[in-house]
């Protein structure tokens, strides 16, 4: 049968999951083409991983409609592919233009929708469990390793883990961030150990998330004990979340806080909403502003008289918050 095998999403990103549905597809005889066909597809298997593509995903299958249509993905309110085709060696050449292994070595998280009511990985995924070995999914020609893990040092195994990642001397990329919570000096001296690196694998780099501002005692304590075995604050990022249930002093805090450590952060607007400040602030620490200016001297017109006004550092003069805030939805 011919098969195509659609990305929704188009980010660049590789879609592991339809990556891992080639190679089963192909093992069993099918004749696989991804992206867009000339020709007429038996069943297209269409994959999202962001909500804002669903209906984007939905109309690309209406291009082919004598054809199955299979969804699949987060974006679509669907687990990203079942378990029989899960542990499948990635088929790298759908993406001949990405040069790093790519899989999970953990599935899950020890977290909840109650601690973390803004995640989908809990109902998701479930608990914490060790998914593949390293050697399931590393593509021995590529010198580097994206890891999707969710949550790789709350596994009780996680010091070999990483000692694995270590050994392999390849650069290392945790996108999805380490828990600075679960930071102890043990799991600290592995994680440097590994030659981690950002997304585009060109800068030194540790990823960690700050998410909620009642956990500051254990994120300090968690960055200090970062710095004490030898890593340096310009390689640690912190995903901030904002605009998901925390007020404008807790996100200014956040960001402050961290680049007072000398810690890099990254904005993310919870499901790209934008309030009164949220996406200026994000601009603000994105485009690297942060560096040249203070934060009540960056946004401008009326984002900016309320910034200020919040701040105490200027009066109201007539300015009407609530009328701001409507605009700014």
């Amino acid at each position: 049968m011919r098969m195509l095998l659609i990305d929704a999403d188009e980010t660049g990103f590789p879609n592991l999951a339809l990556m891992q549905l080639s190679t089963h597809l192909k093992e069993h005889g099918h004749t696989v083409d991804f992206g867009s066909s000339n020709k007429s597809p038996d069943i297209v298997f269409t994959s999202c991983v962001f909500t804002e593509n669903r209906e984007k995903g939905y109309s690309i299958g209406a291009y082919y409609p004598d054809a199955i249509k299979v969804y699949g993905g987060t974006g679509f309110g669907k687990k990203n592919h079942v378990s029989y085709f899960s542990h499948q060696y990635p088929d790298y050449s759908l993406y001949p233009d990405v040069d790093y292994s790519l899989g999970f070595m953990t599935r899950g998280c020890i977290r909840n929708n109650i601690t973390c009511p803004w995640c989908v990985v809990p109902k998701k995924e479930g608990y914490i469990r060790e998914h593949s070995p390293l050697m399931e999914f590393d593509n021995p020609d590529f010198k580097k390793i994206m890891l999707l893990d969710n949550n790789l040092i709350a596994h009780p195994n996680h010091i070999k883990l990483l000692n694995d990642l270590a050994e392999s001397k390849k650069k290392v990329c945790i996108t999805q961030a380490s828990d600075i919570r679960l930071i102890t000096e043990e799991n600290a001296k592995a994680l440097l150990k590994i030659r981690s690196y950002d997304t585009s694998f060109k800068n030194k780099r540790f990823y960690f998330a700050w998410d909620n501002p009642k956990t500051e005692p254990q994120v300090i304590k968690g960055i200090e004990t970062l710095l004490d075995v030898g890593f340096k604050a310009k390689e640690i990022l912190f995903y901030v979340l904002i605009n998901f249930d925390t007020t404008y002093d807790e996100d200014i805090h956040r960001v402050h806080t961290l680049r007072e450590y000398g810690c890099k952060p990254y904005v993310m607007l919870y499901n790209k909403r934008k309030g009164t400040y949220h996406h200026h602030l994000k601009r603000w620490v994105e485009g690297r502003f942060c560096e040249i200016m203070p934060w009540v001297d960056y946004a401008s017109g009326d984002s900016q008289r309320w910034i200020k006004y919040y701040e105490g550092i200027e009066p109201n003069n007539g300015f009407k918050l609530d009328q701001f805030v409507e605009a700014s939805k």
